[in-house]
């Protein structure tokens, strides 16, 4: 594992390029097919999802139904297990991991997509957790 930790500690956050995205990748192709399925005549990539003329609430109900599939196949937690190494090296072997993932669909120039600045002890979570973003599109 390689981290700047004079990046992380100057910035708090780190890049890292996982070596097992296998799960990763069938996260983005669960999300693809149900795109295809929900907005089968004008979906063509999650990359251009921010161009589909939907309202607020089928982006909603389309994000929530993203989020139930996701979690019930539990692929983030293969995601983890295949980049174990990794996690235990940063974290060392007591490892928690949420039983459900948080899926953010934000997209460009839609406001109440953006939820804002928070801080994860808000939700429960103790100050000595860390966040994962998986992005799914290049950012």
């Amino acid at each position: 594992m390689t981290i700047n930790d004079l990046t992380f500690a100057q910035d708090g956050y780190f890049v890292h390029q996982f070596e097992q995205l296998k799960f990763l990748q069938q996260i983005k192709d669960v999300c693809e097919t149900l795109c295809r399925e929900e907005f089968p005549d004008s979906f063509t990539s999650l990359a251009d999802y921010h161009q589909l003329k939907i309202s607020a609430k089928q982006h909603d109900e389309f994000q929530f139904k993203v989020y139930k599939k996701v979690n019930e196949l539990n692929l983030h937690r293969q995601f983890v297990e295949d980049n174990i190494d990794f996690f235990i090296s940063l974290f060392g072997p007591d490892i928690d991991l949420q039983t459900f993932t948080y899926l953010r669909i934000a997209r460009p120039g839609a406001e109440l997509d953006n939820i804002g600045m928070h801080r994860d002890t808000d939700y429960g979570n103790s100050a000595f957790e860390v966040s994962l973003s998986l992005p799914l599109v290049d950012q």
